[in-house]
């Protein structure tokens, strides 16, 4: 395989910027689109490492939590969500972890919905008062999200 160069601007703050050769890799990476209540039991498994070291602590708050909770149930587009997989299969998520923590932490009743703009009869509601109707559509919901493979270059 040729491998061809690129070149990346170093910051330094010793000196100016300066160009520095990079080699190109490639990333193998797979689409897959697990609904929500697949992603769920892999969190629960531990077939999906939500919280990897390297990630930052739970930033959102209740109304960010709640609001996409919110775009789920009315059907809008999320961002993709990003696993890096090991050879055992096991998958960490390297982006996306806030919107997952979200799901995550209401599906398990640890937040009621609170400052809803669209759908605002549900404020107050917890996952066991959703009604039924919405729980099995946020659990059908699918979440788009691209594996990188074990074979990319770490």
């Amino acid at each position: 395989m040729a491998e061809s160069k690129l070149f990346a601007l170093e910051d330094r703050d010793d000196e100016p910027y300066r160009l520095t050769s990079v080699t190109e890799r490639d990333v193998f990476t797979t689409p897959s689109d697990p609904d929500v209540e697949t992603l769920l039991k892999r969190i629960e498994s531990g077939e999906l490492v939500l919280r990897p070291e390297f990630q930052r602590t739970d930033v959102w708050g209740i109304a960010k939590k709640s609001k996409l909770i919110e775009s789920l149930l009315l059907n809008l587009p999320i961002p993709p969500c990003f696993f890096a997989e090991d050879r055992n299969g096991v998958r960490v998520v390297v982006d996306g972890q806030q919107r997952l923590r979200a799901i995550d932490d209401f599906c398990h009743g640890r937040f009621k919905l609170t400052a809803l703009q669209v759908m605002p009869e549900l404020i107050g509601c917890s996952w066991s008062s959703l009604p039924s109707e919405l729980r099995r559509k946020l659990l059908q919901r699918v979440i788009r999200t691209l594996v990188i493979s074990h074979h990319t270059p770490s």
